[in-house]
């Protein structure tokens, strides 16, 4: 899967992602459903989804309208899905929280393990080099780097 095309991926993929990474998410079946606050670890099939208000992240990406019926999702990828990324506390919660995850030691075995929780693959060459340029920085920092590491593309 890491040689394949990048996609454009859904709110409910996008945002299981985030908790899954940094090691938030909530894997429990079953149960009532709540609003996707950012205190809510919960896969997002499990929120709450107002008809009259629908949750902002949701309808950011392309979420259905839950009042009509529809037979195919529109995907778009616009700006507005690239400035919550850089600016949304949730998220940046939540590369902190990945940083944080990230084993003490050298650049090379930091980047390492990140790939391997982001892609499921050791870097390559290219890869790892590429970034030991970065200064020795605090964990939390490195959580940030990372999170630059998610694109829409």
């Amino acid at each position: 899967m890491a040689c394949q095309p990048a996609a454009a991926a859904r709110c409910e993929e996008l945002r299981d992602s985030l908790l899954a990474v940094a090691g938030n998410l909530d894997l429990s079946l079953y149960g009532p459903s709540s609003p996707l606050t950012d205190s809510n670890r919960r896969r997002t099939i499990y929120g709450y989804v107002g008809r009259t208000k629908p949750d902002s992240m949701l309808a950011l990406f392309d979420f259905p309208n839950p009042n009509t019926m529809s037979e195919l999702r529109t995907i778009t990828v616009g700006p507005l899905q690239r400035l919550y990324f850089l600016n949304n506390d949730f998220v940046m919660r939540q590369a902190n929280t990945f940083g944080d995850r990230l084993d003490t030691g050298s650049d090379e075995s930091k980047i390492a393990q990140a790939y391997r929780l982001l892609f499921g693959r050791l870097p390559a060459k290219s890869e790892n080099t590429s970034r030991t340029g970065l200064p020795t920085a605090k964990r939390r920092r490195m959580g940030r780097v990372c999170a630059g590491a998610v694109q829409l593309e």
